[in-house]
């Protein structure tokens, strides 16, 4: 982790960690492998004592053995997910007058499969639901898009603050097999 000022107007926070393992099970031939990767920074910047810009930023990354690999038929068969995330602030703090600001964010998760055979063979009994396992097969990213802005009226000596705004949201998800 590294924190701090970069000038009098500029700062930044920001970190990372990773993190790995092997585990060796019986029903796998090979050894299987897990890593983990994430980072984040956040950044503030004062344009003057009454505008300011924030954004903060995350990216992760997984890597894991494929759930399902033995109805597959493939013990190396690997699941990857990555994350992504980034949201911004621009603030406006006037000493008279309403203050405001904009904000906006867009996340994403994508989970991708890496198996050499697309067959699957089940036993119903065994196995558990086809639709289980054909779920958790199927490849997908999930998005969300937001953005808004707030207003404050000047600030009144009153315990409560009345304070109006807009949002727009937006999400999907998109999966195939």
């Amino acid at each position: 982790v590294v924190s701090g000022p970069l000038t009098t107007r500029l700062g930044v926070a920001a970190g990372g960690a990773w993190s790995g393992s092997r585990q060796f099970s019986r029903e796998l031939a090979p050894s299987t492998r897990s890593t983990l990767a994430s980072g984040f920074a956040h950044v503030t910047m004062s344009a003057s004592p009454v505008r300011e810009w924030r954004a903060l930023g995350w990216l992760q990354r997984a890597e894991r053995p494929f759930q399902e690999w033995q109805a597959f038929q493939d013990p190396v068969s690997a699941t990857r997910d990555t994350a992504v995330h980034v949201q911004s602030t621009w603030e406006e703090r006037p000493s008279s007058g309403w203050r405001w600001r904009a904000f906006g964010g867009f996340t994403q998760r994508a989970r991708t499969h890496a198996f050499g055979v697309p067959s699957v063979v089940l036993e119903r009994i065994s196995d558990g639901t086809v639709p289980a396992v054909i779920d958790e097969a199927a490849e997908r990213t999930t998005r969300r898009l937001a953005g808004g802005v707030r207003l404050m009226p000047a600030a009144a000596p009153s315990r409560h603050r009345a304070e109006f705004g807009v949002e727009v949201d937006s999400a999907s998800t998109t999966a195939r097999d």
